[in-house]
């Protein structure tokens, strides 16, 4: 059998067993599993959460730490991280959001790595509350 046939047919085999981004995200949020842990409930030793003032002094600094340490590693400070383009997706997601993709590149010059973020932006919001949906 030709070699190049078999590579064909495996990379397209391969190709349709990948989801691609957002197409293949569930809409249908009464069905979902709620966050475990809660992310407002006692945590790692910190009392719950209940006010804007306890999350920005205590809780968010343990989340970001734990996703440092645990999921993305060091935040390299020393690079500039420089938005490149940014676009609407949908301007009516699900009648209450607006869905971007930021495309992001770290330090500078041709060859600086990129990656895009997708957002969901309330449309009701009075100020920014972004919420990251995929980081790829």
């Amino acid at each position: 059998m030709d070699p190049k046939l078999v590579l064909a047919a495996l990379c397209l085999g391969l190709a349709a067993c990948t989801p691609l981004g957002l197409n293949t995200a569930s809409a249908n949020l009464t069905t979902q599993e709620a966050a475990s842990p809660k992310v407002l409930d006692a945590f790692q030793g910190d009392p719950a959460v209940l006010t804007a003032q306890d999350w920005t002094a205590r809780r968010a600094p343990i989340l970001r730490e734990a996703f440092e340490k645990h999921v993305y590693g060091p935040v390299p400070v020393e690079l500039k991280a420089v938005e490149v383009r940014r676009r609407v997706v949908d301007s009516n997601y699900l009648g209450e959001a607006v869905l971007e993709e930021i495309d992001v590149r770290i330090g500078e010059g041709p060859d600086s790595p990129t990656f895009r973020i997708a957002l969901a932006l309330p449309k009701e919001a009075v100020a920014g509350h972004p919420v990251p949906l995929l980081v790829n």
